[in-house]
């Protein structure tokens, strides 16, 4: 038993360095032509298929957390300059989606896991999920509590010509990128999770 809360921290401070790792260097994003995908829901999600939802709950605050410390020194072209006048939602916006996406996706692996057809698909299927609900999450958290105050940064910025345009902006935003991540998250947890499993599998031969 101690063994195993031991190997579960250990685990937990693996992803959640690889977090904070793709989140704040460019490791953590892909760009093709005008799109730039993010990694960084990947540890995330690979943390709540293999250890279950309140692990992928843990990961989705450190990632939440890094979106924070973006939004506070000024890495963040639309929220860094909304933190000072609404500090309160940027922290609202930066934690919740991200750590309901990583304990929801724990559930949905959790469940699919339960049928020994669905458990071979569950990693992939947790993959696209996981990285569409984060953007779901963070696309409608931003229209719903910082719809006026993004709307205002970017048309300073020259993005959209007016208010009005901003839920156009973000919704074409969340299905340019959002697709495209939940397809490359699909191929990379399959992957990956599969080679942990073998490797985890291998190591208890030893312990």
């Amino acid at each position: 038993m101690r063994n195993q809360k031991v190997l579960f921290i250990v685990k937990l401070g693996v992803l959640a360095g690889l977090v904070f790792l793709l989140a704040l260097t460019p490791l953590g994003y892909i760009r093709i032509g005008a799109v730039e995908l993010t990694l960084c829901q990947i540890p995330v999600i690979l943390g709540a298929v293999m250890m279950g939802p309140a692990a992928g709950a843990i990961l989705g605050g450190f990632f939440g957390l890094t979106s924070l410390l973006q939004a506070i020194t000024g890495q963040s072209a639309v929220f860094s300059p909304i933190f000072p006048n609404d500090p309160l939602a940027i922290i609202v916006l930066c934690f919740v989606p991200r750590i309901l996406m990583g304990f929801l996706t724990g559930i949905i692996a959790q469940a699919m896991n339960k049928n020994a057809k669905l458990a071979k698909l569950s990693a992939a299927v947790a993959g696209v999920s996981g990285a569409l609900m984060n953007t779901i999450f963070f696309i409608g958290g931003t229209i719903l509590l910082l719809l006026e105050e993004t709307a205002q940064v970017l048309m300073n910025l020259g993005v959209v010509a007016a208010e009005s345009a901003a839920v156009g902006f973000w919704v074409t935003t969340g299905a340019v990128n959002g697709i495209p991540e939940a397809i490359v998250s699909a191929i990379l947890v399959a992957a990956i999770a599969k080679a942990m499993q073998a490797v985890e599998k291998h190591s208890q031969k030893y312990v």
